[in-house]
């Protein structure tokens, strides 16, 4: 019965992979097949060959009697992968569980049904941190500076150690999301911790490997300090006594899990860590807003009530503030490699933080599916008494509300930490502003034509759509060709003359596309 139930859960957790949510049909053999061969690739083609690297790149300290060091190491970074990769899936597998009454109903031990759902933490956990721990033991056996039992014990002890902080940090996220209206923003959230620590491996990790190999002796006595990772390498070095330490703490840790899951299966409110539903009603009074007003936040309120329309269609709002941090951190450095990396002509330096800053804000275009995410529920609409001009001029509004700041923001960063004149900073200002105009202007007129009104998942409208790919290549072209043009021709005329034509003639096809969408595309949106 446990093992049925196991494959009940794996089969909720690979849901995407068994079924299509998109056209709500069971995918073929062969399609599943195929998804779980691209799972797999990407698992252990990108993710094993990249850790691959980072244990080959620590390969030195395993000929120089260090390997310990070299499996604490990685063990952390194992632990990393595995735990991140494993903890919100814990949460909607272990405590967001739809299914408890039903199990109830069923002729269930509940030993059972906790059981199942520990092994499938430990299965998602084991292939995770399997992407780290398998190279590092292919690695030390290939040098012979480690012991292969002891380095597949290690392997399995890695693991064990995930599933229990998995355990742990999705109980936290249970807790967390309970007392968040709003859950999408913690999906965010937690996408853009992930991106911001790839990028922080991708840039520091091999100057970080170098001062590891090149002085490990620092480290070596930090992480003896901490003695879990100093036992996890000794234990991979063929140590029994750490290694039986180790699987007595995970046995420890894996009752006490067991425990409280069972315990929590039993009182599935405490499980499925769900807020009491509300039976009051609020006693706050209501707050008479405009048309425009309620509009706009009715599409504040989509856009963050979906993590998928966040992050890919607002993630250049976060990127223009960390920019701007940067510019403000990294100015100096930047003043003296921009302009001899690309030429050395004068303004070229604004030239390129201007074009990057726009580059940054093409990559916003939260207007280009808004029209077609009303669906099948645009004559809730419809039937406000409000005109299709004030509906398009809070999509309008609810991009520029989201790009027209932060562009500013990371426009005035780079006006106080670049050495520029008074015309170039200005117009560092001025030219992302009209640019974001612009670019929401364009992303609602295409977004109006061919609208899809008839998706089954919102994934449609955000990533299959032409209207989105067409804004991005569109906003992408102009802003290289804005930059290029000043690196071949355009410097003969002046950084200042040259980014005045262009915020005019980017301001003038604005007003034009503004002029469409309020006659043109109103009527375009009242036949729908």
């Amino acid at each position: 019965m446990t093992g049925l139930l196991l494959r009940k859960q794996l089969a909720d957790i690979f849901r995407t992979y068994l079924y299509d949510p998109v056209r709500k049909t069971a995918r073929t053999r062969a399609g599943t097949i195929l998804c779980f061969v691209f799972f797999f690739l990407l698992l252990g083609g990108f993710l094993g060959v990249f850790f691959g690297g980072v244990a080959r790149k620590l390969s030195p300290l395993l000929a120089a009697g260090r390997g310990w060091l070299f499996f604490a190491l990685l063990g952390l970074l194992a632990v990393f992968v595995g735990v991140f990769g494993s903890t919100f899936n814990t949460y909607t597998s272990v405590f967001l569980t739809p299914d408890d009454d039903l199990l109830r109903a069923l002729p269930l031990r509940a030993d059972a049904v906790v059981l199942s759902r520990m092994l499938s933490v430990f299965v998602l956990g084991l292939l995770y941190s399997a992407t780290v721990t398998v190279p590092a033991v292919i690695r030390g056996a290939l040098t012979g500076g480690g012991s292969l039992p002891g380095s597949l014990v290690w392997l399995l002890l890695i693991a064990l150690l995930v599933h229990a902080l998995s355990c742990a940090l999705g109980w936290v996220v249970a807790q967390i999301t309970a007392r968040l209206r709003n859950k999408s923003l913690v999906t965010a959230f937690v996408a853009l911790v992930f991106i911001a620590v790839y990028l922080f491996f991708f840039f520091k990790g091999d100057a970080l490997i170098e001062r590891i190999v090149a002085a490990p002796d620092g480290f070596a006595a930090g992480l003896r300090a901490a003695l879990v990772p100093y036992l996890f390498g000794l234990a991979a070095m063929g140590d029994g006594r750490s290694a039986a330490i180790l699987f007595a703490s995970a046995a420890l840790l894996g009752v006490l899990c067991w425990l409280a899951l069972r315990r929590g299966f039993v009182r599935r409110s405490d499980a499925a860590g769900l807020p009491a539903e509300e039976t009051r009603f609020s006693r706050a009074f209501h707050t008479v807003r405009s048309p425009e007003r309620a509009l706009l936040g009715k599409e504040l309120r989509r856009f963050t009530a979906s993590g998928l329309y966040m992050m890919n269609c607002g993630l250049g709002t976060v990127l223009l503030v960390a920019g701007g941090v940067v510019l403000l951190v990294k100015g100096a450095a930047l003043a003296e490699v921009l302009p001899q990396t690309f030429g050395g002509h004068p303004g070229t330096m604004a030239a390129l933080v201007c074009t990057a800053v726009c580059m940054i804000v093409s990559s916003n275009n939260m207007a280009a599916p808004s029209v077609s995410l009303e669906g099948r529920q645009l004559w809730i609409l419809r039937s406000l008494p409000v005109t299709a001009r004030q509906i398009l001029r809070a999509k309008l509004a609810m991009q520029l509300r989201l790009t027209l700041l932060p562009a500013l923001f990371c426009g005035l960063c780079a006006a106080i930490a670049l050495p520029l004149t008074l015309g170039e900073r200005l117009m560092l200002l001025l030219v992302p502003a009209v640019y974001a105009l612009f670019t929401a202007c364009f992303a609602l007129f295409m977004g109006l034509h061919r609208p899809n009104l008839a998706w089954r998942h919102e994934l449609v409208p955000i990533r299959q759509s032409g209207s989105v790919v067409a804004t991005l290549l569109v906003g992408c072209t102009y802003t290289l060709a804005l930059g290029g043009l000043y690196l071949w021709i355009g410097w003969r005329l002046g950084s200042v003359p040259y980014f005045a034509l262009f915020a005019a003639l980017t301001l003038a096809l604005a007003a034009l596309l503004l002029r469409w969408i309020d006659r043109r595309g109103a009527a375009v949106f009242d036949a729908l």
